[in-house]
């Protein structure tokens, strides 16, 4: 039964994912170029930013947002941005965070995307918000993901620590990504505290994230 139930979950997820990377990639160029620049002017008026000091980012790939102007923006703010770096074992999923700087010197992972090549790692639990990307989110603030668990990994100590309040979980994603129903998800599965799209910024009223409301999508 257990099996036969983790199975469907799993089908659901491989569906929703192959739906929302069609939502990205039917976006036009011009629209990504306004949604990146929107999310920067309505992050600016949340009070989080301006009281945060260090924030993780990730570096946009394929049809993602592109944070970059955020990037900027936090950067020219004086604030500290870290980008995340694989582990370097393959088995290993928990990420670390290197601050950027303005000589950073950049080299690709194993998937193919620019991180940075050295420096002193910092674990998720330093940073005050940490920008998560996503394939889809829902009103209660599930996320889906690629499916490679590194995200999972690196937040899993939250799961132990009912009143740790750091990092604030920021997803990042087009407004065409959020899901009508609730996402289908495994109990290891880590929720958001909020998600910034190009409407504006959308706060979950349970704001903590261990917990997985549904097993499957209602059918």
């Amino acid at each position: 039964m257990l099996s036969s139930e983790f199975s469907l979950l799993q089908e659901d997820k491989s569906r929703l994912r192959r739906r929302m990377r069609r939502c990205r990639r039917d976006l036009s160029v011009f629209n990504r170029r306004l949604a990146a620049r929107a999310i920067v002017r309505h992050v600016l008026h949340e009070g989080m930013i301006w009281r945060s000091r260090r924030f993780g980012l990730f570096v946009s790939h394929g049809a993602e947002i592109d944070v970059l102007p955020l990037i900027n923006r936090l950067f020219a703010m004086g604030k500290s941005v870290y980008l995340p770096v694989l582990p370097r074992g393959l088995r290993q999923k928990r990420l670390w965070f290197t601050r950027l700087e303005t000589d950073t010197r950049w080299v690709d992972n194993r998937f193919g995307i620019p991180e940075i090549a050295a420096g002193q790692g910092v674990r998720a639990r330093d940073l005050d918000v940490l920008c998560v990307p996503l394939l889809a989110y829902d009103s209660h603030g599930h996320r889906l993901g690629m499916g490679g668990g590194f995200f999972d990994a690196t937040l899993a100590f939250l799961r132990q620590r009912r009143h740790w309040r750091r990092p604030f979980l920021l997803g990042v994603a087009y407004a065409c990504q959020r899901y009508d129903e609730r996402l289908p998800c495994d109990p290891w599965d880590m929720a958001l505290d909020a998600v910034l799209t190009e409407k504006g910024v959308e706060y979950f009223p349970n704001f903590r994230r261990f917990r997985c409301v549904n097993r499957l999508t209602s059918r």
